[in-house]
C-alpha cells in the first residue's frame, strides 16, 4: 500500500498533449500568426516613433479631398520641373480623387460642377479624362514644367486623353481661366477603389 506522504505523481498526459499541439498544423499556424504579428508591431513602432525632436510621427496618407498649397512632406509629393524659388510660382497644388462624372476646378482645388471646372473624369468604361469648355490638354513626357507645358499646350489641344493609352503619367492642362497646370495620374479605378486619382499643380 503506498504511503500518504509520498508526492502525486505529475500529470504528463496535459503536458505531452499541450507540446503535441504545437507541432500540428493549427499550432503552426497559430504560431506563425503571433509571429507576424509581433514583427509587424516592431516595424511600425520603428517606422514611426519618436522623432529627432521627441515628437512623434504620425503617418503620412494621401487625402481624398482636396488640399490648398502645403509645404512638402504634409499632404503630398507632387513632382514638378522647378524647386526653390521657382515654387513661390505655383497657385495650388494637392490631391484629388475623382469618381466617373465629376468635374474639378484646379484653382480652388475643388471637385464639382461650377463654370471655372478645368477637368472632368469622364463616363467611360475606359477612364477617359476631359477639359472643359474652355481648357485643353497636352500630354507630356518628361517632368512638367511650366515651361514644358506652355510648349506642348501650344502644340497640342486635346479635349480629351483615354488614360491606358498615354505613354506618360503627366497631362498639361490650359484651364478655363488662363492658367498652366498639369495632373499626374496617380492611380486609376480598380479593384477596392471607383476613384480616379490625380496630383496637380497650377502655377500662377
Amino acid at each position: 500500500m503506498p504511503s500518504s506522504d509520498e508526492p502525486p505523481e505529475p500529470n504528463t498526459s496535459s503536458k505531452s498533449g499541450f507540446l503535441a499541439f504545437w507541432i500540428t498544423l493549427p499550432g503552426v499556424l497559430t504560431g506563425a500568426a503571433a509571429l507576424i504579428t509581433a514583427i509587424v508591431g516592431l516595424a511600425t513602432f520603428l517606422h514611426f516613433g519618436e522623432d529627432t525632436n521627441g515628437t512623434s510621427s504620425p503617418p503620412q496618407t494621401l487625402a481624398s479631398a482636396p488640399s490648398s498649397t502645403t509645404a512638402p512632406g504634409t499632404t503630398s509629393s507632387v513632382e514638378t520641373g522647378s524647386s526653390g524659388p521657382q515654387a513661390a510660382g505655383i497657385m495650388k497644388t494637392g490631391p484629388l480623387a475623382l469618381r466617373r462624372g465629376d468635374e474639378a476646378d484646379l484653382e480652388h482645388g475643388q471637385v464639382g460642377s461650377a463654370p471655372e471646372d478645368d477637368i472632368m473624369f469622364g463616363p467611360e468604361s475606359t477612364p477617359t479624362l476631359h477639359a472643359s469648355a474652355n481648357a485643353f490638354l497636352a500630354p507630356i513626357e518628361t517632368l512638367p514644367s511650366k515651361r514644358g507645358c506652355e510648349r506642348v499646350l501650344s502644340d497640342r489641344r486635346d479635349p480629351s486623353e483615354v488614360i491606358p493609352n498615354l505613354s506618360t503619367r503627366w497631362v498639361c492642362v490650359s484651364t478655363s481661366e488662363g492658367h498652366v497646370a498639369f495632373v499626374k495620374i496617380v492611380r486609376l479605378p480598380g479593384v477596392g477603389s471607383a476613384q480616379l486619382t490625380l496630383e496637380y499643380v497650377v502655377w500662377q
